[in-house]
């Protein structure tokens, strides 16, 4: 059992894509490939915490340590068959006795109690950097002493630290954000949005929907027409018409807020408003994702 969580953990981060394990992905591969990819999976799964231990062994000055241990790593990750045990592995040139016992522990629990400070430290970070937080704030929070949302809450009502009002909002639907946002979801989000533009402004939903996913954590939505100072203003306006919204935040250019679905959940929804003349730009910018804006941007 704990094996199969390591596969798991790493499938979920080296193949995020849910359509991935879809019968349409799997139909026609033979069941021992799909086996053999699985056991490969492993060999990347220690490959990774071999690279943490080498990360982690730097920051505290042991540099020979994190040499062998990236050397290790980068071992590991190029081998054609999967690692079964520490014993086989330290069969491998490279790889001795401590990291063998290392991969033992990882293949036996699926963690690292070298790392497990760490890994607990990036998990809270990871748990506070929900919307209208971002990971610098988060760590703050984290280095404070909070470890749960509840003390988040708490230190926020005693006036330890004072919550945006975009970051009260997430607390407030936090739950509701864990459940994923559907491509229904967003055309019915799309549908209202569509209904409280001006006349002649043209709605495109865009984001990870845009580029084919069929669910997401928000609704991004690209609004495109003669703007002026009012716009986004007279859209939130109408909006309240159709449907039970709240907003966090509200600019120019932008409406960040909650959106009440039919269901009773409350969902994120984004509106990036832009002239006709940055269409473009606009559509390339919201469509994302991040990393590659990021990486276009350095280009």
């Amino acid at each position: 059992v704990p094996r199969f969580i390591s596969v798991v953990q790493t499938l979920r981060e080296y193949l995020p894509e849910p359509e991935w394990f879809g019968k349409a992905k799997l139909a026609g591969i033979k069941k021992s490939e799909v086996i053999k990819v699985w056991k490969l999976l492993i060999n990347a799964f220690l490959s990774q915490k071999m690279m943490q231990v080498a990360i982690l062994r730097q920051s505290k000055g042991d540099t020979n340590s994190a040499k062998a241990h990236k050397k290790g790593s980068v071992i590991i990750a190029n081998l054609e068959y999967p690692i079964e045990s520490g014993k086989q592995a330290q069969g491998i040139k490279g790889i001795g006795p401590k990291m063998a016992a290392k991969i033992d522990e990882l293949l036996t629990t699926g963690r690292l109690k070298e790392l497990q400070e760490v890994e607990d430290k990036q998990a809270i970070i990871k748990l506070f950097s929900f919307w209208g937080s971002n990971t610098t704030t988060a760590t703050a929070w984290y280095d404070k002493g909070y470890r749960t949302i509840a003390d988040l809450v708490a230190a926020d009502k005693n006036g330890e630290i004072n919550f945006t009002t975009l970051q009260a909002l997430a607390i407030r639907h936090l739950g509701d954000f864990e459940v994923s946002l559907t491509l229904e979801d967003a055309q019915h989000i799309v549908k209202l949005v569509r209904a409280s533009v001006p006349v002649g402004f043209e709605v495109i939903l865009a984001g990870s929907f845009r580029r084919g996913r069929k669910v997401s954590k928000d609704c991004d939505i690209v609004v495109i027409g003669e703007k002026t100072t009012d716009t986004t203003g007279s859209i939130w306006v109408a909006l309240e018409d159709v449907a039970e919204v709240e907003i966090g935040a509200q600019g120019r250019d932008v409406i960040m807020g909650v959106i009440k679905m039919p269901s009773g959940v409350w969902k994120r929804f984004d509106i990036f408003v832009s002239p006709e003349d940055e269409r473009a730009c606009s559509l390339l910018a919201h469509t994302g994702p991040a990393l590659y804006n990021i990486k276009l941007r350095s280009a």
